[in-house]
């Protein structure tokens, strides 16, 4: 009986301090993300400014530094709000902003600072919207935009020569669809099991795959 009471006791005593662990996670992601904030605020509004020749003419190599920049910044900007995002999710506290807004828009603002990544990377950014499709939909619009981010980037990332594709597809009359696809490796299927898990990436670096394509 004793024995039993002391395997509780420490059966209690590791859910506590896994709990402990988890909350001093969520309240150190939601720390950094809100005081990262400031200073990625204040380098991009000076590289605007440069970039508009608040201070002078720049010449073209200046130019292109500060485009660098401004870039650069948003980027990091994007990877703070996910980790706002998830200690959200993981405390939450996550709330949809669902408004109506236009399919034709959200794929455009979705993809045009791709445009940039995949040119670099001498790919093929192609996009297509299901002319079924209404021209409004109702939703969390920043929400479905930084997926849609999020998995162009990674296929550009992870695509060393060929395509990448982005489709609004309308399925059934009641659904509709986004796919990314793109010529790279794919996700080997060990991996597939956790990929999705926060602050997780599959080690791409051995092997070649089949073309794989993520459907929502």
């Amino acid at each position: 009986m004793r024995t039993v009471l002391r395997i509780q006791r420490a059966l209690v005593q590791e859910r506590d301090r896994a709990l402990e662990s988890e909350r001093a996670k969520r309240d150190f992601l939601a720390l950094m993300s809100h005081e990262l904030r400031t200073p990625l605020g204040g380098i991009l509004g000076y590289a605007e400014l440069l970039r508009d020749d608040t201070f002078g003419k720049l010449n073209s190599g200046q130019r292109k530094a500060a485009m660098e920049i401004i870039e650069s910044v948003n980027y990091l900007t994007n990877m703070v709000n996910e980790l706002l995002d998830e200690a959200q999710i993981q405390s939450s506290t996550a709330i949809l902003q669902e408004t109506t807004f236009s399919t034709s828009a959200l794929l455009k603002q979705s993809t045009s600072g791709m445009e940039i990544l995949a040119n670099k990377k001498g790919l093929q950014l192609l996009t297509s919207l299901d002319p079924d499709l209404p021209a409004e939909l109702f939703g969390d619009e920043r929400r479905l935009r930084q997926v849609i981010i999020n998995l162009v980037g990674n296929a550009i990332k992870f695509t060393k020569e060929g395509s990448v594709n982005i489709q609004f597809l309308r399925p059934t009359s009641e659904h509709w669809e986004i796919q990314v696809k793109d010529s790279g490796m794919g996700i080997p299927k060990e991996a597939q099991s956790y990929i999705f898990e926060p602050f997780r990436q599959a080690d791409l670096m051995f092997g070649e795959f089949n073309q794989n394509g993520i459907i929502l």
